[in-house]
């Protein structure tokens, strides 16, 4: 089921063109505000961007709500100048800089502003722009100006919130941007959801701070997330967390049964359109996984899995010339190998007596190692006592199999993935 949610993901990524026209705009609305008031040419070092665009965290389709929040800092002589005014001049300010971009933009686009920032609205219906002006102090922090009431300068620490965002991100191997485009995707889908999409961010890290998502697939963390902010929704939003919730339990327990186009169904009518139907992604893995050549252990013995004997493997990877670590210990860390490290395969655990014969099985999957001719299916012995020695060529998940032939039957086999970068 990972693969639908993957094929999710990759149906509300921006495109290509989507991410160079954000790009240029907000370049475009940023230098035109920095030439009128720096002598200095435009660096890029005066616009501040975040919101969903430096989090990555943007969807597609694009819709109007779906502003590129941007900031530019202004000279410290302009917030002396607007300060000094005892009435409120920070509406002056908001003012002045929408004047200066109306000069540059056509009539056909549109400028508005409203306490804090000015939104610009183009009329080629994709991104639009929300400016807000700034002054940098020297803790990083920025200060703002807010027209409402008489006028005020608030405080404003953009950074942290990127901060703790990333710092999740990282933590969890960029799961919690993952998750959250799969959640901003499904309240799009709600009528009179009014959760903004930066809590959404912050139910997730909160949620993947506390949540064991370590081993877990996209359908069941999809599904505790749904659990977890039901609990923590308001009333208004109670009902629509409580539908998609009954409705991923529902696919999820058709995935223990086996039933996998009833729990395609199921999460469709969570994400819609963009969720991918059965025969697409069926199509997608066969193409890339499938292999007439691909031997099976049950093809070769027969195979009786005893449960009375332990049997486990891990790998020594070479961190130097002189250094090893176990490939469990990378794992558990959450930490990609990578390319051209030697690997050693060994036996962990075993309390199967001789005399046995072992076999093992390397597999992986993807194009770069289809394109050379490098595709592995095949079961093999080991090369000497009980090991099997590997490099890492190629990059992506692979699977290593280990299994214990005892009297021509198979009794006990091992599984270990290794994630190279």
């Amino acid at each position: 089921m990972d693969d639908y949610f993957k094929k999710l993901l990759d149906n509300i990524e921006l495109t290509s063109n989507q991410k160079e026209d954000a790009k240029t705009k907000y370049n475009w609305v940023c230098e035109t505000v920095h030439w009128y008031f720096y002598e200095n040419e435009y660096d890029w070092k005066t616009k501040y961007l975040f919101g969903s665009y430096k989090k990555k965290t943007n969807i597609r389709p694009i819709i109007p709500e779906q502003d590129v929040d941007v900031l530019i800092k202004l000279p410290e002589e302009i917030y002396n100048q607007y300060d000094s005014h005892e009435w409120n001049w920070q509406s002056e300010l908001i003012r002045k800089i929408k004047n200066i971009l109306k000069d540059t933009y056509t009539t056909t686009d549109g400028i508005k502003w409203w306490w804090k920032v000015i939104l610009i609205e183009f009329s080629d219906w994709t991104h639009n722009i929300e400016l807000l002006p700034a002054f940098e102090k020297e803790d990083w922090t920025f200060i703002i100006p807010n027209t409402s009431d008489w006028g005020s300068w608030e405080s404003f620490d953009p950074r942290k919130e990127i901060k703790e965002f990333f710092d999740s991100n990282s933590e969890t191997w960029w799961l919690t941007c993952k998750l959250s485009k799969i959640i901003k995707k499904w309240s799009r889908e709600v009528t009179s959801f009014t959760v903004k999409s930066y809590k959404l961010e912050e139910f997730v890290i909160a949620f993947l701070w506390q949540y064991d998502y370590n081993i877990q697939s996209y359908h069941t963390i999809v599904k505790n997330f749904f659990e977890y902010l039901l609990d923590n929704i308001d009333d208004d939003n109670y009902s629509y967390v409580e539908t998609a919730l009954n409705r991923a339990k529902k696919a999820t327990q058709f995935i223990e049964e086996e039933k996998y186009e009833s729990a395609v169904d199921e999460w469709k009518k969570i994400f819609w359109s963009e969720f991918p139907s059965s025969s697409s992604v069926y199509n997608e893995i066969k193409k890339i996984i499938r292999s007439e050549k691909e031997q099976f252990i049950e093809d070769l013995f027969e195979v009786k899995i005893n449960n009375s004997y332990q049997f486990s493997i891990d790998c020594r990877v070479e961190i130097d010339w002189f250094r090893t670590n176990l490939l469990s210990f990378f794992i558990a860390n959450k930490t990609r190998l990578w390319k051209k490290k030697s690997l050693e395969f060994i036996i962990d655990k075993c309390n199967i007596p001789e005399p046995y014969e072992i076999k093992w099985k390397v597999r992986n999957f993807w194009s770069e190692a289809e394109e050379n001719w490098q595709l592995r299916w095949e079961i093999v012995k080991d090369d000497w006592r009980e090991r099997k020695k590997e490099t890492t060529s190629y990059r992506w998940d692979h699977i290593v199999e280990c299994y214990v032939i005892k009297n021509n039957i198979c009794v006990a086999r091992s599984q270990i993935k290794v994630p190279i970068n």
